[in-house]
């Protein structure tokens, strides 16, 4: 088993609005507000609309999850990572929190809606009872004379997300609906989904993710020999974990690059 990393703890999806009391009581302090700039009076309905009151609900979720993310490295980075760290294993310093400058998908982190369990005070729900859709697909596209960099991690995730119901209003689980990122990576077996947003009756709603630790899997796969002779370039793995590789195989990248 893969070096347990604990990491990747408390991340929001969803943005926090900011606090206009905050910003006011800004404007008092010089003796003036700061949003009265002589705007017309609003109307009855938007008056109405700005005073409906609201309620926070907490749906609790915990089940399968991780994060995700991959790169294309050019030569430059690819020979950099060789010279800086050599062999050690990349587990090490492949930890999700570097960025190369061709970035195929920036990253996500959060639970599978395929395999999560949600409850509140009223009920529980499995993620796959609520409607889910892959927004972002992500699929290997070989590149010969360059080197992919795939990160994944995989253990149980839990968390909250945060909905707001109107005054009086009830729970309706059938207005929950799940935005994904789905990886299907043949070359070096890596497939999942991701949640990367969560909506609540066409609302995007705040979810918190954390773990108590994760499996930790970078890969390393590069390309070269494309021809027109070839339907696909050779894929040599430098590095994957799931191969029991201790170290990287550095002595591809004369050819991959060549």
């Amino acid at each position: 088993m893969i070096e347990k990393k604990n990491k990747k703890k408390g991340k929001d999806s969803g943005l926090k609005p900011l606090s206009e009391e905050g910003l006011a009581d800004i404007g008092d302090s010089f003796g003036a507000n700061l949003f009265d700039y002589g705007e017309e009076p609003s109307s009855p309905e938007s008056q109405s609309s700005k005073n409906e009151k609201v309620h926070t609900m907490e749906l609790s979720f915990k089940g399968s999850g991780g994060e995700f993310q991959f790169h294309r490295l050019n030569k430059e980075e690819a020979f950099s990572l060789k010279k800086e760290h050599g062999d050690t294993s990349p587990t090490e310093y492949l930890d999700g929190g570097l960025y190369f400058e061709n970035t195929i998908f920036g990253g996500a982190y959060g639970p599978d809606p395929d395999d999560m369990e949600l409850s509140y005070d009223d009920g529980s729900f499995s993620g796959s009872d609520f409607a889910s859709e892959d927004v972002t697909l992500v699929e290997e596209n070989p590149e010969a004379g360059s080197l992919e960099y795939s990160y994944t991690t995989n253990g149980q995730v839990y968390g909250e997300i945060h909905i707001k119901l109107k005054e009086n209003e009830t729970f309706d689980p059938e207005k929950l609906r799940f935005e994904c990122v789905r990886y299907d990576l043949l070359n070096v077996n890596r497939k999942g989904r991701v949640i990367t947003g969560v909506f609540y009756d066409g609302e995007e709603c705040e979810i918190e993710t954390s773990d108590n630790g994760q499996d930790v899997f970078p890969c390393l796969i590069g390309y070269f020999g494309w021809d027109s002779f070839a339907e696909s370039p050779e894929a040599p793995i430098i590095y994957d974990p799931l191969e029991e590789m201790n170290s990287p195989d550095w002595e591809w990248l004369d050819k991959i690059f060549n």
